[in-house]
């Protein structure tokens, strides 16, 4: 971060808590280790919902409890600015909002969103309690089916091809010119013109922005270990655009701006509503 223009404040960093981080101080040590070796002064600590036991159809009351309580102390301790919760119930959240009503959970995490699955009711609860949605997306999606990824491809494909090409209108100025002993003023005049950009958007701007226009934060993954391709380099370099600051921004005011049409938004919405109703007929 040294040499470049990002700030700490523009990066959000989640530290996993293993289950057999219980202890305040084990918590605490593998806080400062991770901040030491990230050279950053702070986290935002996320608790997952794999680290707690599992309980058939109850609320994990007791083990939610003790590792909420943690969580707490890092807050208290200025060891994390925010602490969230990844993958948990909507059950789960309401216990812990009522339980720890001057902490509550600031953060939940959810992986694996898609079009096909936008996890909706989900967002809506946590939106309406104040609680920020990071939602974690695969590179690969490997998660779709061959007829999702073939649905989500075509939509895509029709997307990016209509955003391939800028339209802007520039304002000329208001000029008077002066001949001998008069004066014609020439008004104002607006010109429309179009420019055709070099690349097409990827794929994951595409569902990047459906994200951000949701008012979810997108983080995207990639799944193996696997040396990078070309396909997964330019998918992830398309999604920090260096003529902004705010990668993913969708501010209209962005001369680089990359925002979906309300047309847009609900083809994408009705992408997952037509592949659910052409399975059925198959089955």
């Amino acid at each position: 971060m040294a040499d470049s223009h990002v700030t700490r404040d523009d990066i959000c960093i989640v530290c996993q808590c293993s289950s057999t981080w219980s202890s305040m101080d084990a918590m605490a040590t593998k806080c400062k280790d991770v901040a030491t070796k990230l050279n950053v002064g702070r986290l935002d600590v996320v608790l997952y919902s794999t680290a707690l036991l599992p309980v058939q159809g109850l609320v994990r009351t007791s083990a939610l409890v003790d590792a909420w309580t943690a969580m707490v102390s890092l807050r208290t301790a200025g060891l994390a600015d925010h602490i969230g919760v990844c993958d948990f119930p909507i059950h789960e959240l309401e216990f812990l909002l009522r339980r720890f009503p001057s902490y509550p959970v600031e953060v939940q995490c959810v992986h694996d969103v898609t079009p096909f699955s936008p996890h909706e009711h989900m967002v809506q609860f946590c939106h309406s309690r104040q609680i920020d949605v990071i939602a974690c997306f695969s590179i690969q999606m490997e998660s779709l089916t061959h007829a999702q990824k073939t649905k989500w491809m075509s939509l895509v494909s029709d997307i990016t091809t209509a955003h391939q090409t800028v339209w802007f209108q520039l304002n000329l100025p208001f000029e008077t010119v002066r001949v001998e002993n008069a004066t014609a003023p020439i008004n104002q005049a607006i010109k429309n013109c179009n420019v055709r950009l070099e690349s097409r958007r990827t794929p994951e701007e595409v569902l990047v922005s459906w994200l951000n226009q949701r008012g979810i934060i997108a983080v995207p993954t990639v799944e193996d270990d696997e040396p990078y391709d070309t396909n997964v380099c330019r998918s992830l370099f398309s999604l920090c655009h260096p003529f902004v600051k705010e990668h993913a921004a969708v501010a209209p005011s962005k001369p680089y701006r990359f925002v979906l049409s309300k047309h847009e938004m609900d083809a994408v919405e009705a992408c997952r509503q037509n592949v659910d109703s052409r399975t059925r007929l198959i089955g």
